[in-house]
């Protein structure tokens, strides 16, 4: 059944980019050039047309529960426009202060029992399936710039491997004297690593950097074999606590102490089997026949580089595309209750007696990761790399905050709310579970694009079309569009 599925994906969708540049004719021509056997996949895909749909949102954190709801929070995560669209959104989530009397919001730690084990728990849930989407906003904290990043270290010989088929017998390079001044750790695999980025390419259209040959082999969509060669690997204690040198490592300002470098190192190993484990169920309902299409959420870091994901497509975003002002750009309008982040995060640093700043939100470069709906059109990104500038004047500063990935001004440092904020009775909510909370739009952007791809029109604007009447008047069409 996995490789009906691939079928699927690959007909409906062959014309999509990275970037989502198509439009409503891609799908229907894709639809039209279906082979036999794809449309024999799709009638095994047993769903009912027009139903409600089945979704489940793993790591659902703040958004999903009702407690978001209430001022000074507001409408937020991947399952709520869902949920608000009268669809059968089962939200998954594993601190019990989140469920609050919901029965759909359901306290689970995803790592007990089987992979096998935690199938037959969903499809139970949802009757025996099948499953139209899951979501998951996997912790980021174990791959995040300012998390555990100081946790990992390039895997040597995979370094080495997909230098000789980038550069040939070309030696790898020699970190220079002030290189090993600033890193006296560092090595010619990670100099190699770091030369270049994903959009290395000769003019022949050949990757020059090991990260463009990694995204020229990654599937546009589907699923597409996996590397089989770990990219990034957890660091031992010692390693995070000292430099190849046997030199004290400092992280934020202090030595890495042997009681910071075992929590270190178990955080990265915890998020490491929680993506896998992630993984791992998905990659099993695929194979039964009862999983549609699935989409993994992390700010832009390592998670899209570990092997484990290397078989799923990959699309990258910003933050700041579905919240406001951004999103006005596209033509879209807010919507009423939505979490407004840099409104809050402003709100609580003057209650707190702090400098207030911009109410712009943060531009969180995005990484999603997974078998989207052909029907979605994935945000651009906005800042360098995307769109940088609009009616001109610069995105940074006017559309997003300006700030240092990692730093703690702006969504960094948020706080949470202390009990009984809410409502009489509320429960603490903690600093990470508001600093996690993703944009409403996000979700509403992809329940709309399901609706769209199984035949559920309830009528209103789908926003996904407004963004791609946006990107069409930003550039003219070209063969790959039709």
């Amino acid at each position: 059944m996995a490789d009906a599925f691939d079928t699927i994906w690959k007909s409906i969708s062959a014309n999509q980019s990275d970037q989502q540049h198509h439009n409503p004719f891609d799908v229907a021509w894709g639809l039209m050039k279906m082979s036999d056997e794809t449309r024999d996949a799709l009638d095994n895909f047993d769903r009912i047309v027009g139903s409600p749909l089945n979704i489940a949102s793993l790591f659902s954190g703040l958004g999903d529960s009702d407690l978001s709801q209430h001022s000074p929070l507001g409408l937020a995560g991947f399952g709520t426009a869902g949920k608000l669209r009268g669809h059968n959104v089962q939200s998954f989530e594993i601190d019990p202060s989140l469920k609050q009397g919901n029965p759909n919001y359901h306290i689970d730690d995803i790592l007990t029992g089987s992979v096998k084990d935690k199938v037959e728990e969903l499809l139970e849930i949802f009757d025996g399936g099948p499953i139209d989407f899951i979501t998951a906003g996997i912790p980021c904290k174990a791959f995040s710039i300012g998390g555990q990043n100081v946790a990992w270290k390039v895997d040597e010989d995979t370094v080495r491997h997909y230098w000789k088929e980038v550069r040939g017998d070309q030696p790898l390079p020699t970190p220079t004297p002030r290189e090993l001044a600033r890193d006296p750790g560092m090595t010619p695999e990670m100099k190699a690593w770091g030369m270049g980025g994903p959009q290395s390419f000769d003019r022949e259209g050949n990757p020059r950097s090991i990260k463009a040959l990694l995204r020229q082999r990654r599937p546009k969509s589907g699923r597409g074999e996996r590397t089989g060669r770990p990219t990034f690997v957890p660091k031992t204690e010692d390693e995070i606590m000292f430099d190849a040198e046997g030199n004290p490592r400092m992280y934020q300002g202090r030595e890495v102490t042997e009681e910071a470098a075992r929590s270190m190192r178990e955080k990265t190993l915890l998020g490491e089997r929680l993506a896998t484990r992630t993984a791992d169920i998905v990659d099993m309902l695929y194979d039964m026949g009862l999983l549609g299409g699935h989409m993994f959420e992390n700010p832009r870091a390592k998670l899209a580089l570990h092997e484990r994901m290397s078989g799923m497509p990959l699309y990258q975003t910003t933050g700041a595309s579905y919240r406001f002002p951004g999103a006005g750009i596209f033509g879209l309008k807010p919507i009423a209750g939505e979490f407004d982040m840099g409104a809050y995060a402003n709100m609580r640093a003057r209650e707190r007696g702090k400098p207030s700043f911009s109410t712009l939100p943060p531009q969180k470069a995005t990484d999603l990761i997974g078998n989207l709906p052909p029907t979605m059109q994935v945000r651009p990104f906005l800042g360098a790399g995307g769109i940088d500038e609009f009616d001109g004047k610069p995105v940074s500063g006017n559309l997003f905050l300006q700030g240092k990935r990692g730093s703690m001004s702006g969504i960094q440092g948020m706080p949470g709310l202390s009990r009984d904020r809410l409502f009489p009775g509320s429960p603490r909510i903690d600093a990470f579970h508001v600093r996690s909370l993703a944009p409403f739009q996000m979700g509403n952007d992809l329940v709309h694009a399901l609706e769209q791809q199984h035949g559920i029109h309830p009528g209103d604007e789908d926003p996904n079309e407004v963004v791609r009447r946006f990107m069409r008047k930003r550039r003219m069409p070209t063969l790959n569009d039709f």
